[in-house]
């Protein structure tokens, strides 16, 4: 990926909470993207079908951080599913939703976005060990 303004589609899942604390559970992709006038941010784009899309804005080190580790900043907290090889992205609001989006698809993205350095890093295996012990 081009680190500016390309698209990478990512498969994701999303768990909507709905009224009567019903949960919606849907298979979407995730269109990501980041631009020049924005460097900070990688844009994602969350889409169900052409009725039923959302667009969310999350800071680069949130989304390094949540890599290996659960950080909290406002209204998103981001954090890995070790055993799903997922990242959980919380989101909360007036519908509070999960999104979840492939570690390693994920990693790629970053990685491209935010120059070589690793993304999934030693943390990953301190996180591992961690959550066995």
């Amino acid at each position: 990926m081009h680190p500016y303004d390309e698209l990478v589609r990512l498969p994701a899942r999303a768990f909507v909470l709905g009224d009567g604390l019903e949960v919606d559970v849907f298979a979407c992709t995730a269109t990501v993207w980041h631009t020049r006038t924005d460097p900070g941010r990688l844009h994602v784009l969350l889409a169900g079908d052409a009725d039923d899309t959302a667009t969310i804005a999350i800071d680069l080190d949130l989304l390094a951080g949540g890599m290996n580790a659960r950080v909290d900043r406002g209204r998103v907290t981001v954090w890995p599913c070790w055993d799903d090889e997922v990242v959980c992205l919380g989101l909360r609001g007036q519908r509070h939703a999960v999104v979840e989006l492939a570690r390693p698809a994920l990693a790629n993205v970053l990685a491209d976005v935010a120059g070589p350095a690793d993304i999934l890093g030693q943390g990953a295996d301190e996180g591992r060990q961690a959550r066995v012990s």
